[in-house]
């Protein structure tokens, strides 16, 4: 038997199982924190939409009541 081996290769496939659950953990990660990002930049879209409608309106009706 060779040391730290093992002669049927079970180890060596566990280790690469090991290393495809880590990809598969950070490709997650980094799935997660794309979303993320994209969330709040729609978000921060949606607030300057809000505003400018909110501006928008403000202006017609002071228009609207000053005539």
């Amino acid at each position: 038997m060779i040391a730290g081996g093992n002669v049927d290769g079970k180890l060596s496939g566990k280790k690469m199982e090991g290393d495809d659950d880590l990809r598969t953990v950070e490709c997650l990660r980094g799935r997660l924190v794309a979303e993320r990002a994209a969330s709040r930049v729609a978000k921060e879209d949606a607030e300057k939409m809000e505003n400018k409608v909110s501006l928008s309106l403000s202006l017609s009706l002071s228009l609207s009541l000053s005539h």
